[in-house]
């Protein structure tokens, strides 16, 4: 385990505090749209996090058009691998030739996940537009090469990168978040790098050799 990581650094996030952040994402969101003069053809939430402000995000926006995807970070074989469990080429869902998706995380750390995701939807549709949404984007990670926008509610240090002191000069709290619907238990193993004994675990990682193969 990475040891810049402890235990009592992770703080609950209440519904009130959560509805905060994604208030002013979606502000910036709502500006960047109408002062670009931009339409979303559709939400793309990065389930299992993105799912919850990317379904807040399309009320707001009054969209109908959700086209989820989900990938997650496994350890396979002492490795930690990306496990794409659906992908838009899973997927047949009618766009326009060149649509333009708002792409949504819920909390954006090193970015990698929304690379791979942002990679798919472009070899899916080679001529889209990708608006870059995060509920939360880590501070040192916001550098980000597929996104025509992005936007974050609010900046985090979940990557450690920066000390307390810097941090703490950039008014960035250093906390770890725990959001209302996730448990503590799960995240203490990502940080870990460990797999969380969830139900179906078998049956991932069965497909995931199976298409190696």
């Amino acid at each position: 385990m990475d040891k810049k990581y402890k235990k009592e650094d992770f703080e609950l996030i209440s519904w009130s505090e959560y509805q905060k952040i994604l208030d002013k994402l979606y502000g910036k969101i709502d500006n960047y749209l109408e002062q670009t003069n931009t339409k979303i053809d559709a939400i793309v939430p990065m389930l299992r996090g993105g799912g919850v402000p990317g379904l807040i995000l399309a009320f707001k926006l009054r969209l109908l058009n959700i086209f989820p995807v989900q990938y997650k970070y496994l350890i396979y074989n002492e490795k930690t691998e990306t496990k794409g469990i659906l992908t838009p080429s899973m997927i047949d869902y009618p766009m326009p030739d060149s649509p333009t998706f708002l792409l949504v995380e819920n909390n954006h750390c090193t970015g990698s996940t929304f690379q791979i995701a942002a990679i798919d939807l472009r070899k899916k549709f080679p001529n889209c537009k990708i608006i870059y949404a995060a509920a939360r984007m880590d501070y040192s990670h916001q550098q980000l090469e597929f996104a025509e926008a992005s936007f974050y509610g609010e900046l985090s240090n979940e990557s450690r990168k920066l000390s307390e002191s810097e941090s703490s000069g950039l008014s960035i709290n250093n906390r770890l978040a725990i959001y209302p619907w996730e448990s503590l238990e799960e995240e203490w193993f990502a940080v870990q790098e460990k797999t969380f004994d969830y139900q179906n675990i078998s049956k991932i990682f069965n497909d995931f050799e199976s298409k190696k193969n």
